[in-house]
């Protein structure tokens, strides 16, 4: 399987298992024995696996859930377990963006396409650094030293903050002029799970009017009637695919 065939299939999985409980935990790396992020679904078993500092991916999935309403009951899943990365990591935080964007590696081609990258757009780039592995060892290189500490501090400042959501409004449904709201709490937990459908079209309301949009909610806590989220860019945005992130640029 290609890497965008990976990164496509990925996604997909990761849009179906929206509403799905989980449970995020961090463990030691089977690689490299640095602290990585391994999110479980209980209601599925699926388990999805990333090392920052390695960029080790291990994703254990379901391959057949298109199958699921054709079968209907008689569906069983079948699961498929995929490994790749463990050679470099990055970490990249954009000029006033809330977090920092999290890749991996999967060859030597990648690092050199993320080195041209940071220096291609240098000007848009506060912090950038990456690991790799040399003669067995990972060594960490500083391409653009930003100030990290405060970047962490904000960032755990944000986690710390709740924001209750009373409703959701999108500007822009399917390329139209119409507008659409909700008060749907399952809703609006759909739309803030699904990093891949973000737009600039979608607006936030809280109790007092104010208006709120997807980047003012990233790395914040949003309360929905009775249950708050962590609002979260996906890890699985950036699985070594350095030509994708290109289109951080684009704009």
């Amino acid at each position: 399987m290609g890497l965008e065939e990976l990164v496509d299939t990925l996604t997909k999985q990761k849009r179906k298992l929206i509403n799905m409980g989980s449970v995020i935990d961090y463990i030691e790396c089977p690689k490299c024995g640095g602290e990585a992020y391994d999110e479980f679904y209980y209601k599925s078993g699926e388990e999805f696996l990333v090392c920052p500092h390695c960029g080790y991916n291990r994703k254990f999935f379901i391959t057949n859930w298109d199958d699921k309403e054709k079968e209907g009951e008689e569906w069983m899943p079948k699961f498929d377990l995929e490994e790749f990365g463990g050679i470099g990591a990055y970490r990249l935080r954009q000029k006033g963006a809330v977090g920092h964007e999290l890749g991996s590696f999967t060859d030597e081609r990648g690092v050199e396409e993320f080195i041209k990258l940071v220096e291609d757009n240098k000007e848009k780039i506060e912090h950038a650094e990456y690991t790799h592995l040399v003669d067995g060892k990972m060594v960490t290189t500083i391409l653009i030293h930003g100030d990290v500490e405060k970047a962490y501090e904000e960032e755990r400042e944000n986690e710390g903050i709740e924001i209750e959501i009373i409703s959701m409004t999108d500007a822009g449904v399917s390329n139209t002029n119409r507008t659409e709201s909700t008060k749907s709490h399952k809703d609006i937990e759909a739309y803030l799970s699904s990093p891949d459908e973000w737009t600039d079209d979608v607006s936030f309301k809280d109790k007092q009017g104010v208006v709120y949009f997807i980047n003012d909610l990233v790395g914040k806590n949003v309360k929905l009637g009775g249950k708050t989220i962590l609002v979260k860019e996906s890890h699985y945005a950036f699985l070594g695919v350095v030509d994708d992130n290109k289109q951080i640029w684009s704009n």
